[in-house]
């Protein structure tokens, strides 16, 4: 599809040469501006593995604005712009959002979120005539002095296996209170993931809290961390998390980790651990 000179292509597996071209277009997009576009390069969680997920806009062979779509649910979308400064107003972004939309109609999936980085002027002055709700922010929050205390007590940590499958989608279905179901898929597709360990918490015989970390060239990502609500508010969490973060390699990754506005608990639990907010992404109803 072509608009005003520019050419629109959409992929659900890019290849690596594709990958670059966006990584570099993000690269020249954040450098120095403490913002961050928040485009998705990790797809492997996507519902439909058939859906595009990347919908790119070249002007000739130069990229110059992308959208990703990050669908873990079957009813709900993700979508992220990222427009080059010197083609913005040209209605790239537009026709990228326009795009996803289309795709995600056409699979089904009702709910269309738009994300937006709070510190951006262009993206804000964006989503304010497109957007129909403000729904929450989405807080990266960075490890920035150092391991939290080691803390002693009654949780067993291990590295969680195929057999705690089961145990694991209720313990997310409960904390998030998501359908079982869909919480079973995303704990199998999550198990296979490449760079993305489980891991599993015990009070005795009980299986109480989930977490997963997921490693990049950049950075360690702690995400989907879950303690059963019978076993919350008795300091398990806090305990499990620190643990597993001990025993991950001492190889100098920045440790990261997003937390909803909307959930307080685990937000004052980051900040007491020694996480710091990083950057905050306002989530938006399109």
């Amino acid at each position: 599809m072509c608009k005003e000179g520019f050419e629109f292509v959409s992929f659900n597996s890019p290849a690596a040469d594709v990958l670059q071209e966006i990584e570099a277009l993000v690269e020249s997009v954040e450098d120095g501006t403490g913002i961050v576009s928040a485009i998705s390069f990790d797809h492997v969680l996507n519902h439909d593995k058939e859906m595009d997920c990347y919908f790119l806009a070249y002007t000739g062979k130069l990229l110059v604005g992308a959208a990703t779509v990050f669908a873990p649910k079957a009813d709900e979308g993700e979508i992220a712009l990222c427009v080059h400064a010197d083609h913005r107003r040209c209605g790239i972004g537009s026709a990228l959002l326009a795009n996803a939309i289309e795709v995600l109609d056409r699979y089904r999936v009702a709910s269309r979120i738009l994300i937006c980085d709070a510190k951006s002027i262009s993206g804000a002055s964006f989503v304010r005539t497109r957007a129909t709700t403000e729904l929450f922010s989405e807080y990266t929050m960075g490890l920035s002095r150092g391991l939290p205390a080691y803390v002693e007590g009654d949780v067993a940590v291990r590295v969680a296996t195929d057999t705690d499958v089961p145990r694991m989608a209720e313990i997310c279905a409960a904390a998030y209170g998501d359908p079982l179901a869909e919480s079973r898929q995303f704990i199998e597709t999550s198990m296979i993931a490449v760079q993305r360990e489980g891991y599993v918490g015990s009070v005795g015989t009980d299986l109480v809290a989930v977490c997963f970390i997921s490693t990049s060239a950049g950075a360690r990502s702690v995400n989907t961390v879950a303690v059963d609500p019978r076993f919350q508010g008795r300091g398990y969490g806090r305990e499990f998390l620190t643990k597993i973060l001990h025993a991950q390699p001492h190889d100098g990754l920045k440790v990261v980790l997003d937390v909803n506005s909307t959930n307080a608990n685990a937000f004052r639990l980051y900040l007491r651990l020694g996480f710091e907010i990083q950057s905050d992404i306002r989530y938006y109803r399109v």
